[in-house]
């Protein structure tokens, strides 16, 4: 019986120790899990806190670029303001300046047509001179067939 005891002891032992290394190596898995899943919930952390840091200061970055704006509009409205006056008087020569620009340009217009005009009347009038010089030389050339051909009927 004390071996029967014994044996069943045996057994127990051996099967507590096949236990206890199963779960020991069920433990190392879980912590190898945990461990993995740690790390990677370490880097999105970083990974999401470098982000928010990036758009904090992209925020800060643009908050300042408004403010300036908003800071260099109101001076731009300020010296509006204050040079109205002046704008006014410019707008008055500028209207002057453009009157007179198109005043000087219908007269060139005007010029221009008449430069067109008297280059067109001297072409007509190189065109007749031409015509005239080829109706000389054909009448003199008719001039000298008729001599020619008297001189020949009279023979």
């Amino acid at each position: 019986m004390l071996q029967t005891l014994f044996s069943e002891s045996r057994q127990i032992d051996e099967q507590l120790s096949e236990l206890i290394s199963e779960s020991m190596a069920s433990l190392s898995r879980s912590r190898s899990v945990v461990n993995c899943k740690t790390n990677e919930f370490l880097q999105k952390s970083d990974e999401i806190r470098s982000e928010i840091n990036d758009r904090t200061i992209l925020i800060r970055n643009t908050e300042l670029t408004i403010t300036m704006m908003i800071e260099l509009i109101n001076m731009l409205n300020q010296l509006n303001n204050e040079h109205s006056q002046d704008l006014a008087i410019i707008k008055t020569d500028f209207d002057k300046k453009f009157q007179d620009f198109n005043d000087i340009s219908q007269t060139i217009k005007h010029n221009w047509d008449i430069k067109k005009e008297i280059e067109q009347i001297s072409l007509l009038e190189n065109e007749k001179i031409q015509v005239q010089k080829e109706l000389y030389e054909q009448t003199s050339l008719l001039e000298r067939f008729k001599t020619v051909l008297g001189k020949a009927i009279i023979s």
